[in-house]
């Protein structure tokens, strides 16, 4: 996607102010929403040739499923579409903070309370991701993002790109094929 850059408006409805983050397949960037003047973070998915299909079904997924869990340890997903038609993007809450990731690989270290409150409330946002019938399968210190407000420091769980709905009677899709693996190996049960 060489044609996104500062300043590109996406969907008539936000404008990219700065990239913040990239992974594997897909650039993260502050927005302002132009209608509300509100920051958030837009999520851009930049594939191309032969499994580009397969990666822009998952990011959909991946969209619908983490909206559909209301959790307060759980990332909001606000809204989801097509870019040029052809480059989906997915709206989120923006975040201050760090990853977890980050926190471990700092100077301080973190103690077992901290450890420990983290901990439990990473597996409340699970829980209520399990009440919803849907399966993370990817959770790491890097996906848990340490989100810093007014009122302290809280966990909020990111990055339900491999998650997978097991709600019996429910029509999800299998995007991941049988005997492939996915998630982070360090990571897996």
């Amino acid at each position: 996607m060489g044609d996104v850059g500062s300043g590109t408006v996406i969907a008539d409805k936000y404008r990219l102010d700065e990239h913040i983050g990239q992974g594997g397949m897909a650039t993260v960037w502050r927005a302002t929403h132009l209608s509300l003047g509100s920051s958030v973070a837009v999520k851009l998915l930049d594939v191309s040739g032969a499994k580009a299909a397969r990666l822009r079904e998952r990011f959909e997924r991946e969209a619908k499923l983490a909206a559909n869990i209301k959790h307060r340890n759980i990332v909001d997903i606000l809204d989801f579409g097509l870019h040029d038609e052809n480059h989906p993007y997915m709206v989120m809450e923006l975040l201050a903070g760090e990853s977890l990731g980050d926190r471990l690989a700092g100077e301080t270290a973190i103690t077992d309370a901290e450890l420990f409150d983290i901990a439990a409330q990473v597996l409340s946002g699970l829980a209520a991701a399990h009440d919803a019938g849907i399966v993370h399968r990817d959770v790491k210190p890097d996906n848990v993002f340490l989100v810093r407000d007014a009122d302290g420091v809280y966990p909020k769980l990111l990055d339900f790109g491999i998650s997978r709905n097991v709600t019996p009677g429910k029509n999800d899709t299998r995007v991941t094929s049988t005997g492939v693996l996915v998630g982070t190996p360090l990571y897996m049960s």
